[in-house]
C-alpha cells in the first residue's frame, strides 16, 4: 500500500503524480519546496474543483525500472482531504511464501539447547519497495516484518519469533587436538617479527544434534552452525547421514524434514583451527 499524507489545513488536488521506489538518497536540507515536489503537480483544491475530479478511485500502475529505481505512475487526478492519509494499493505481486523452522547458532564446544525460529522465505514475481509487511498464514495474522527493496524473483528470509513446538539439543565432543605452526598465518603476517607468531590448534569435534517435533504435522527445519572469526573450518565429515550437512564458507548448513511428533538424531564431524 502507498500512504500519501496531507498534514495541511486544506484539501489538495493532485493533477499528476508518480511514486518512486528504491534506494533514494536526498540531501533534504538543501532542497527547496518546489524541488521536493517536482515529481508531482499539486494545487490547493476548492470545493467546486474537487467535485470535478473522477469519482472512481485512482490506481497505481505497474512500476517501470529506471536506473536502479522503480517508477509507479498514478493513472488519474485525485484529491486528499485535510489531515488525511490517502491509501492506494501499490503493488499486486504474485508472492510465494515458504514456511520453515530455523535453528541458527554460533559454534561452541559447550552443549546447547533451544527452540527453532518461526521463519519464512518470501519470493515475488516483481519488484517490491521497502516497507512494513503484515504476514498472514492460514488466513490469520501471525506477525509483521520490515521488507527491504526486493528485486523480482529474489528471496528474503525473516523470522517472526520462537516456535515452542520445535526443540533441539546439541552436544559437542572433542575427539582430538593437535598443536602446530600454521604457515597460513605466517604468510599473512610476514611484516611481523617471528617472535609474535603463535602456534595454532587443530581440533576435531563430533557434533550430535537431536531435534524433536511436537507438532501434529510434518515440518522442514533449516539448520545453521556459524563459526566465528576465532575458528577456521578445515574439514566436514557426515558419513552416517549421507551428506545432509554441507559447508558454506564459515557456516555448516542442512535442510531437515521431520514427521509429526518425530524425534531425529544427526551427527557430523568438524575439524577447525583456532
Amino acid at each position: 500500500m502507498a500512504n500519501i499524507r496531507n498534514d495541511g489545513q486544506s484539501s489538495v488536488s493532485i493533477d499528476h503524480a508518480e511514486l518512486i521506489g528504491g534506494d533514494i538518497n536526498l540531501n533534504v536540507r538543501n532542497l527547496h519546496r518546489t524541488e521536493h515536489l517536482s515529481f508531482a503537480r499539486a494545487s490547493v483544491a476548492s470545493s467546486h474543483f474537487s467535485a470535478d475530479l473522477p469519482t472512481i478511485p485512482p490506481m497505481i500502475e505497474e512500476g517501470e525500472e529506471l536506473t536502479g529505481l522503480y517508477v509507479f505512475p498514478i493513472n488519474q487526478p485525485f484529491t486528499i482531504d485535510a489531515k488525511t492519509n490517502y491509501l492506494l494499493p501499490m503493488v499486486r505481486p504474485h508472492v510465494i511464501m515458504e514456511r520453515y523452522g530455523l535453528i541458527s547458532k554460533y559454534f561452541s564446544f559447550a552443549p546447547s539447547s533451544g527452540k527453532a525460529q518461526r521463519a519464512y522465505r518470501l519470493q515475488s514475481d516483481r519488484f517490491i519497495s521497502s516497507g512494513n509487511c503484515i504476514v498472514r498464514d492460514m488466513d490469520r495474522i501471525v506477525g509483521e516484518t520490515r521488507l527491504p527493496n526486493l528485486a523480482a524473483q529474489n528471496k528474503f528470509d525473516f523470522s517472526l519469533g520462537i516456535d515452542p513446538d520445535i526443540v533441539y539439543k546439541e552436544n559437542v565432543t572433542l575427539i582430538s587436538s593437535t598443536t602446530f605452526y600454521d604457515e597460513n598465518i605466517r604468510a599473512k603476517h610476514t611484516h611481523y617479527e617471528s617472535s609474535t607468531y603463535r602456534n595454532s590448534t587443530r581440533d576435531t569435534y563430533e557434533i550430535h544434534l537431536i531435534i524433536q517435533n511436537y507438532k501434529s504435522r510434518s515440518i522442514t527445519v533449516e539448520y545453521q552452525q556459524i563459526c566465528s572469526t576465532f575458528y577456521r573450518i578445515i574439514a566436514l565429515t557426515t558419513v552416517l547421514d549421507n551428506n545432509l550437512f554441507v559447508r558454506d564458507d564459515s557456516t555448516i548448513k542442512s535442510t531437515l524434514s521431520l514427521n509429526a511428533y518425530d524425534i531425529q538424531s544427526y551427527s557430523y564431524t568438524l575439524v577447525v583451527v583456532q
